[in-house]
């Protein structure tokens, strides 16, 4: 048991730090966008993301439905620090 919350703590952080880095994109598409006069949502693209994510959940035997709210919170926090940019 405890290897494996060892595990899930290493995971855990993984994931941390891989969600600081896209933020860290985002901050720069945000950046981007403001020099370029470009609007911060792009609904095409989240919802094209948003199915490929999901497609790739089911491979992973993943609830589709986890996938869509766990991004539905990285894609509003995206949005969110792209707008501090403006």
């Amino acid at each position: 048991m405890k290897e494996l919350r060892e595990s899930i703590t290493g995971i855990d952080q993984m994931i941390i730090e891989l969600l600081s880095i896209r933020m860290e994109m985002a901050r720069l598409i945000g950046e981007h966008k403001k020099m370029h006069d470009i609007p911060v949502r792009d609904a095409e693209r989240e919802e094209a993301l948003l199915e490929q994510l999901k497609v790739r959940a089911e491979k992973g035997n993943l609830p589709p439905e986890l996938v869509e709210r766990i991004y539905g919170l990285i894609f509003e926090e995206s949005r969110r620090i792209q707008q501090e940019r403006i």
